[in-house]
């Protein structure tokens, strides 16, 4: 403890060297170097010394050197204490090298500490994606973004152009995602995020789920022109997406907007070679559906099953308008009670309708066996038409 004892009658440079030759020593107290080299980072002569940045990152450096030779040694390390070496170690070498590249008065840049540095950040910065991915499967998005973003400003380092450092590959495309998306899971980050999603919405990787992180960004800051906007741009990028497809729907109908709804789907069907067509229909048989245009509905999804004939969407969507009709035309007969013929008359014509809707919804509940609502309207319209076997079947099914 002599050096900090001391340390008052020394000027900030020179306790800079001290905690240096402190620091290469074997065994060094690397808790005392960085007590002592702390005022140094903030004190008026060394606050932008590249100097003093250095000997602050090779602290760290350091620590990190120890961890790294206990794990090849597989001794037990405390790994978040690892990290954080790792990441300071980074963060105080970026700013050694800030200030490392200034020009002199005579405007000349002459570095003095570039090659340690890129020769530690080299070997140790790949760690970064440990750390980040360490906290994101703790669901600790702050500490993942910062570590992941960390890592891409070090790949970014003009100290690494030309290298192998600096080279996007897959690995840089796919932390380039997570760095985004954890910014996009943190309150108050919205900017952030969305910078670093544009950034990267390009990037052959995951480029639908960056858009959706876009989308929902924008709505998060309620943005909605700009998430109604970025639905569009991904729908035609990725057609048939049901996220983009169906959050642009959504937004239509939750303002009522049902001509702007249906403007926009016959502008999709409209083009050539579409993707996945039976969806957009499916989705404009919906409009109407809800609209209460049971005709247009039922043309829209026969087109989507001419497109494919085992949709099951578009299967349920016939016989759900069969069967909402169905209990429509029950519900008028009940209110008919005291009228006998007019009550018979709808009563078979309820039935009937019961009827069609059958072999849809059967055909939908073999084409998804799993889907709940497909199994309740089937054994609705069992009910109605009072076929007891195949109700109980359905019901015992459903009651497991």
């Amino acid at each position: 403890m002599g050096i900090l004892a001391a340390a008052p009658s020394f000027g900030q440079e020179k306790l800079v060297k001290e905690v240096e030759r402190m620091a290469k020593k074997d065994n060094a107290n690397l808790v005392e170097a960085r007590t002592l080299i702390a005022p140094a980072l903030t004190n008026a002569e060394t606050a932008e010394s590249a100097y003093a940045w250095y000997v602050a990152g090779l602290i760290e450096e350091k620590d990190v050197e120890k961890g790294y030779i206990a794990q090849q040694m597989q001794q037990q390390v405390d790994m978040p204490k690892f990290y954080d070496a790792v990441y300071n170690m980074a963060d105080n070498y970026m700013k050694a090298v800030e200030f490392d590249f200034r020009p002199n008065d005579r405007g000349k840049v002459r570095p003095k500490f570039d090659d340690e540095i890129k020769q530690a950040l080299g070997s140790y910065y790949g760690f970064l994606v440990n750390g980040g991915a360490e906290y994101l499967n703790k669901n600790d998005y702050e500490n993942a973004h910062r570590f992941f973003d960390k890592f891409l400003k070090v790949k970014k380092m003009p100290l690494f152009a030309d290298s192998d450092v600096a080279k996007q590959d897959s690995l840089s495309m796919e932390i380039g995602f997570f760095n985004a998306y954890t910014a996009s899971q943190i309150k108050g980050k919205e900017d952030e995020a969305l910078e670093a999603l544009n950034a990267i919405k390009e990037v052959p990787y995951r480029q639908s789920d960056v858009y959706q992180l876009i989308a929902s960004t924008y709505m998060a800051k309620a943005d909605t022109a700009a998430y109604l906007k970025t639905l569009e741009e991904g729908s035609n990028l990725f057609p048939g997406n049901t996220f983009f497809l169906g959050n642009i729907i959504n937004y239509y109908l939750n303002k009522e907007k049902y001509t702007e709804a249906k403007d926009y789907l016959g502008k999709v069907l409209a083009t050539p070679d579409l993707q996945n067509k039976e969806m957009y229909y499916n989705a404009l048989a919906d409009i109407f559906a809800q609209e209460g245009n049971r005709e247009e509905a039922q043309k829209n999804y026969e087109e989507a099953l001419k497109v494919n004939p085992n949709y099951a969407d578009a299967t349920m969507g016939i016989g759900r308008l069969y069967y909402n009709h169905a209990l429509q035309v029950a519900n008028d007969a009940t209110a008919s009670i005291g009228d006998a013929k007019k009550m018979k008359e709808l009563d078979a014509q309820a039935q009937d309708l019961f009827k069609k809707a059958l072999p849809y919804l059967k055909k939908a509940t073999e084409l998804e066996p799993d889907n709940n609502e497909y199994l309740m309207a089937l054994r609705n319209v069992y009910y109605n038409l009072k076929m007891q076997k195949e109700f109980d079947e359905i019901d015992q099914k459903l009651n497991k």
